[in-house]
């Protein structure tokens, strides 16, 4: 029967009933919501994030970025470990906010939400028929960048210091490829070039060596200089063999002249490689010994420091130096005029995350839990004193 009173309790609660319970919990509510937002406003301030974004251009014509090279590239410059390293060996920011950096850069393993690629195409990279153009053929044009800190001057010079250090990044990559790449291609070269010398050496001696027995041949038959040629020419066995006399040392004079030009010629390209090779190797370990300062600075400083004492006046001196300074003037205008912010980081006004949005969001919330919770509470309080009614 006390159960039956008490389901028949539960059956008339109407409307009223849970207004009257609201109201009777009201000051739970209204304490308990505005604890809430209160909290939501604070955390807001806490949790505030600043965005700045900009653009850093790498490419121009002339000196593309294509996108198999950005791959390669990009491996190093996402690294947030490497990125960690730059910003601490230079003051892009405070050293508190450095430290509270330090912790979120250690738990992410690429920074690719912080650069977004902009390639040279747009609607053009997928031409009809679904088919994608061939990598070889896409470049980068530039790379949007945006990072997120507590403050605003902290995110803009974080944004600052990620265009930096891809441009750093880009630039050693692109370096160390290049004076590795020619110190290479200089020793094969150089390598190709003496045996090539050594060659033409030893077919240099072996016709001197004819002459001389044909000269022998000639005194010792003074009638086979007047034997017709065409009785006596024959295409076997190397064409002129049975060439009267004359005619074979005039031949062999010949080739010996075009083989002592030759060899002029190669005597002065292994001159110019072993200046290439020298000048290489000089900077390859400059390279190995490691430096401070930036590497295109640094290699720029070694190749003045290499001409300097070298005599422009030979040849293969003034070659070198002016094909290096070709390539360095190349580096120049791609590291400094090309790869540049085009436009310079944002200094934010507003966070990112509303203080409205936030106190809003812990409003709503604070009002639904507590009216649960007011409830809850009364209706153990009903259980309560219907256990003692029973009693």
């Amino acid at each position: 029967m006390d159960e039956n009173r008490i389901r028949e309790d539960y059956d008339e609660i109407n409307l009223y009933d849970y207004l009257r319970v609201i109201w009777r919990r009201r000051w739970l509510i209204v304490i308990g919501v505005a604890a809430t937002t209160l909290a939501g406003i604070l955390s807001s301030f806490l949790l505030c994030q600043y965005e700045s974004q900009g653009v850093l251009r790498l490419s121009a014509e002339g000196a593309e970025l294509f996108l198999p090279e950005y791959k390669v590239y990009s491996e190093t410059f996402l690294s947030p470990d490497s990125f960690l390293g730059y910003l601490k060996s230079h003051d892009f920011i405070p050293e508190a906010e450095l430290d509270d950096l330090e912790p979120k850069l250690r738990k992410i393993d690429s920074l690719e939400k912080n650069v977004e690629v902009v390639y040279a195409y747009g609607k053009q990279e997928i031409p009809e028929g679904g088919a994608q153009f061939d990598p070889a053929k896409q470049y980068i044009t530039a790379l949007k960048l945006k990072w997120r800190m507590p403050s605003p001057r902290s995110a803009q010079k974080c944004a600052e210091g990620l265009g930096s250090f891809i441009k750093y990044s880009i630039e050693h990559k692109l370096l160390d490829d290049y004076v590795k790449t020619k110190y290479e291609d200089a020793y094969v070269h150089l390598r190709e070039v003496e045996s090539t010398l050594a060659n033409l050496d030893f077919a240099l001696q072996q016709n001197q060596q004819k002459l001389e027995d044909l000269k022998r041949i000639a005194g010792r038959s003074p009638q086979a200089g007047r034997t017709s040629s065409r009785e006596v020419v024959s295409v076997e066995g190397g064409g002129y063999r049975y060439l009267p006399p004359s005619t074979q040392m005039a031949a062999t004079d010949v080739e010996i002249s075009d083989t002592r030009l030759t060899i002029t010629d190669t005597r002065r390209d292994l001159k110019i490689n072993t200046v290439q090779l020298e000048f290489f190797s000089f900077l390859k370990e400059g390279m190995r010994k490691g430096n401070q300062e930036a590497l295109f600075d640094f290699l720029n400083r070694l190749k003045d420091e290499f001409f300097k004492g070298k005599d422009l006046s030979r040849e293969e001196f003034l070659i070198v130096r002016n094909e290096v300074f070709s390539d360095f003037s190349g580096f120049e205008h791609r590291f400094n005029d090309v790869m540049r912010f085009a436009s310079p980081p944002t200094l934010p006004k507003k966070p990112v995350l509303a203080k409205r949005l936030v106190a809003g969001i812990a409003f709503i919330g604070g009002v639904f839990f507590f009216i649960l919770l007011a409830f809850f509470v009364e209706f153990i309080r009903q259980g309560r004193r219907h256990a003692k009614i029973d009693v």
